[in-house]
């Protein structure tokens, strides 16, 4: 319930600006008891009342309830219907007649507190008596005393609403009791309204109103003095009273949401029956009713003449709308309530506004009446928020649309397209539902992975990581660490190591690519001696630390203690061959003079060679696992990851830097000493490597130099990992990726041979996807080797584009030369010899002439290699190629005639 005496403050606070909640959000207290009402006590502060003796309290806006402890004379389980405050400090209770432990009912009870509603005591039952002991009057003649309202004017003036039943007859008695000394005496206002139950009272500045079952409606015009008694069982029961200014007021009941504007000498109903609890009033014309169910849940423009649905959202029956801390609040059943923002009980309405930095788009949104904003940036990306800022992976053109949904519908905007031609932000935000580290992340597909969080989450995509879908899990998994997940090669079969969490840890596993999970038993990994030196089930403290696949083989490290003696390690490599049903050690005991954490574990393709990392030791095999030997070296560091590329080339991110070595491990160097917690291979010789909280850099040629691929990533890294065309960073709640095209950047280049005027280009770029290409006469293509065909000869710049979805590389020939004119019976005369050429040596026989020629040598990008003048005269010119690396070039004889001689050189 909403007073309407507050109703232009509510317009100033809320009509005219954005709500920021969603359609009806849900709120658990965790009681599992009915909620009755809720009171706001201050801006941030508020009581709820409910049955079976609940009270509750929040202090932060609503954003956490705590129950309050009661110490009451009798275990006596009081339905507290209402709750009222008079300041931040004194406040009233109204608790309804209840059974006892042995099944009789015992009278109800009103609470009163002076600190705020943390501590409660009862006012007693006499302070209500007349003293006649008349049944008609006096509470204390009576039994099973009820009390169903309660409303504080003042510090002083209290009414709460009372009734009793006749011992004899079974008759009952009811009035509004007044207190003017702040609860200490109370005494009968009103006509005894008999049998039904006073739903509320409230207040405006010049009238009350005391409504319930039965049609009861009472009014005062006094402060209540006295009450004119309107009720009428015409009227069906009455459940909630809006006052507004003057005489008008908004009537929650039986018969859906009236209104009246003399007072309640009238009542006019609504034209649509829509059983109504409660009713919540933005303005003078739009009203909220909850009616129970969902179902019931329905909102009027225009005082109740036509409603229509506003449960969006909603999950459960509802009885009473209360207003607080900027939202309305609606409770329920079962310890749950649900709130919205006033304004989404409007038509919601779309539309934004953007601003553009090369492929990073800031959005605004321009909704009016919103709860939920839903922006999908049209590259598969769909994210909830306010005003977003999106990172576009790749080029090209996306259509944009933002839906909005409050309480009454769901509408989304026009579309908006936006293009993307340049990329500096590396890094696109993913959307997903997580509160805590984001640590491992395993391709089983192109579209498949499976991700993992350090309080147990689990979370699955397939759709190539652009949605990530929470698995079920057990809830006991939140209080363990993981170290490490790997699945076999068939994608189905997974695992997962903790190390960390409790007294034993363990593994789960999946057989469903990641959709289940179950954990293994400590005795899958037993010897059966029972001996805790080499019985992981008979130690204390175990802990599972890297796992590494080979096929259907998978291997992990697990080291325990002595129950005996915490201080007392060992350990050992296992390895499974049947998805985790049996383990066998295949190691010595490496925790014999080894008592740090294992990080990470790998193996060659053939499952001959392989590593485990730990603190500044290695250990190695290269029989399949069957024996292992250690190098120990202070310059190691902590090793964190292991990318192995063959069985002798391993590079290795640890606390010291890049540990590289290329002959498996009997030498090795430091490529950087930067701090590194992750590395991954993107290409051929391309790494990406990062560093917590600092810097994520690539490198395209194996680590030698380095440069940043920083821009737009996350403020926290925390684990590199590839999938598919992306590679992912693993943040802090949050998932970024970048595509592997801005890792393998293009290079352009061509080559091209003549046939006339039809020339055949020979496409050599590399990491590339698409083409563009000018042939210099105002004529283009896309193909990969077009053949062109020139109409004119003379001197063209030809140009080649190639592209892939995030960068551009462009190669231009700035003189090639189309040549096809008949030559005259001089230059038939001339050639070339020898030609082709093994060391670059030519002669060139001009013939007879006694002209003056210029000689020029090209090759195919246009560049002049050679150029010089021939006297008249002179009827051969020696032509040197021999630092030239062998390829075509193209000699041009002029004369100034306007027929150039061409000839193909050959240099092999």
């Amino acid at each position: 319930m909403k007073g309407f005496a507050h109703f232009v403050l509510i317009v100033t606070l809320f009509f005219f600006s954005s709500s920021t909640y969603a359609q009806w959000i849900p709120y658990d207290t965790g009681t599992g008891k009915t909620l009755m009402k809720l009171y706001p006590i201050s801006s941030q502060e508020a009581m709820l009342s409910g049955k079976d003796t609940l009270l509750m309290k929040t202090t932060d806006g609503g954003a956490s309830w705590a129950q309050v402890q009661l110490t009451l004379p009798q275990k006596i389980p009081y339905d507290f219907m209402d709750i009222a405050f008079s300041d931040q400090l004194n406040g009233y209770v109204a608790g309804t007649k209840a059974k006892d432990l042995s099944g009789t009912y015992q009278n109800g009870t009103m609470l009163h507190t002076t600190d705020g509603g943390n501590t409660w005591s009862p006012v007693p039952l006499n302070a209500f008596s007349d003293g006649s002991s008349n049944i008609t009057t006096d509470p204390l003649a009576g039994e099973k005393a009820n009390f169903s309202s309660v409303v504080a004017l003042n510090n002083d003036t209290i009414f709460t609403s009372l009734s009793w039943s006749d011992p004899a007859s079974g008759t009952t008695y009811g009035y509004i009791f007044r207190s003017t000394d702040a609860g200490v005496s109370w005494q009968i206002t009103s006509p005894n309204f008999g049998r039904s139950t006073i739903n509320r009272i409230a207040f405006n500045d010049s009238r009350g109103y005391a409504i319930g079952s039965l049609g009861a409606f009472l009014t005062t015009t006094n402060r209540g003095d006295s009450w004119n008694d309107l009720s009428s069982s015409s009227l069906g029961s009455l459940n909630d009273i809006i006052p507004a200014l003057g005489d008008t007021a908004v009537i929650a009941g039986q018969y859906g949401v009236s209104t009246t504007v003399d007072g309640g000498t009238t009542i006019v109903p609504s034209d649509s029956v829509i059983y109504a609890f409660d009713a919540f009033v933005l303005n003078d014309t739009t009203f909220l009713s909850i009616g129970g169910r969902d179902t019931k849940t329905a909102r009027t423009l225009d005082k109740g003449k036509t409603w229509q649905s506003a449960n969006i959202g909603q999950n459960t029956t509802l009885f009473h709308l209360d207003e607080f801390a900027g939202k309305v609040w609606a409770l329920g059943s079962n310890g749950i309530m649900e709130h919205i923002g006033p304004n989404e009980i409007l038509d919601p309405k779309a539309d934004f506004s953007y601003t553009q930095t090369d492929n990073q788009y800031a959005f605004t949104n321009q909704a009016e009446n919103f709860g939920t904003l839903t922006w999908d940036f049209g590259d598969g990306v769909v994210m909830d928020g306010l005003d977003l800022t999106h990172t576009y992976p790749a080029f090209g053109a996306y259509d944009v649309t933002l839906t909005v949904t409050n309480a009454v519908a769901s509408v989304t905007s026009a579309v908006q397209s936006v293009a993307v031609n340049n990329i500096t932000s590396l890094w696109t935000q993913v959307p997903i539902n997580s509160d805590t580290h984001l640590a491992k992340l395993v391709q089983l597909n192109n579209r498949s992975a499976v991700l993992l969080g350090l309080k147990g989450e689990i979370f699955r995509s397939t759709d190539g990581g652009l949605t990530w879908p929470k698995v079920a899990v057990s809830d006991t998994l939140s209080s363990y660490v993981p170290m490490d997940m790997k699945f076999e090669a068939d994608s189905t079969h997974g695992y997962i190591s903790f190390y960390f969490g409790g007294n034993n840890n363990f593994i789960i596993s999946t057989a469903d690519s990641g959709k289940t999970w179950s954990p293994l038993p400590l005795t899958n990994f037993s010897d059966g001696t029972g001996n805790y030196l080499t019985d992981l089930s008979a130690g204390a403290n175990v802990k599972f630390m890297p796992l590494a696949t080979v096929g259907d083989t998978v291997y992990t490290a697990a080291s325990w203690t002595n129950p005996a003696d915490s201080k007392e390690y060992h350990g050992f490599i296992f390895k499974s061959t049947d998805h985790g049903a049996s383990w066998t050690k295949t190691s010595d005991d490496l925790y014999s003079g080894y008592t740090s954490y294992l990080f990470a574990m790998e193996f060659s393709a053939d499952g001959k060679t392989g590593y485990i990392g730990g603190n500044k030791t290695i250990w190695k095999t290269t029989d399949y696992g069957k024996t292992w030997t250690m190098t120990a070296n202070a310059n190691l560091g902590a090793i964190s990851d292991i990318l192995l590329i063959n069985p002798d080339t391993v590079y290795m991110s640890s606390s010291a830097g890049i540990v590289a070595s290329t002959d498996g491990m009997a030498t090795y160097n430091l490529l950087s000493t930067s701090v590194l917690t992750d590395m991954i291979r993107v290409g051929d010789s391309t790494l990406i490597a990062g560093k917590i909280d600092q810097m994520i850099q690539t490198s395209s040629d194996w680590g030698t130099t380095w440069q940043s691929a920083d821009a737009g990533r996350p403020a926290y890294f925390y684990e590199l990992a590839n999938f598919g065309d992306k590679v992912f960073i693993l943040s802090n709640s949050a998932l970024y990726f970048s595509l592997k095209d801005n890792y393998l950047r293009p290079k352009a280049g061509f080559e091209m041979l003549a046939n006339g005027k039809q020339v055949t280009f020979t496409n050599t770029s590399t990491n590339a996807l698409t083409y563009e290409w000018d042939f210099g006469d105002q004529s283009t293509s896309n193909e990969v080797d077009p053949i062109h065909d020139y109409a004119y000869d003379g001197t063209y710049h030809v140009s080649l584009v190639a592209s892939n979805r995030t960068a551009r590389d462009t190669v231009t020939i700035d003189n090639m030369i189309i040549d096809t004119a008949v030559d005259s019976p001089l230059a038939d005369q001339m050639n070339v010899y020898p030609n082709p050429s093994s060391d670059g040596r030519f002669v060139l026989n001009l013939g007879t002439s006694d002209k003056i020629y210029e000689v020029s040598v090209m090759n195919l990008t246009g560049a002049t290699i050679l150029k010089k003048e021939v006297p008249s005269g002179e009827n051969n010119l020696a032509v040197s190629l021999s630092t030239q690396p062998a390829g075509i070039y193209l000699l041009q004889v002029s004369d100034n005639s306007g027929h150039p001689k061409t000839f193909k050189l050959i240099r092999r």
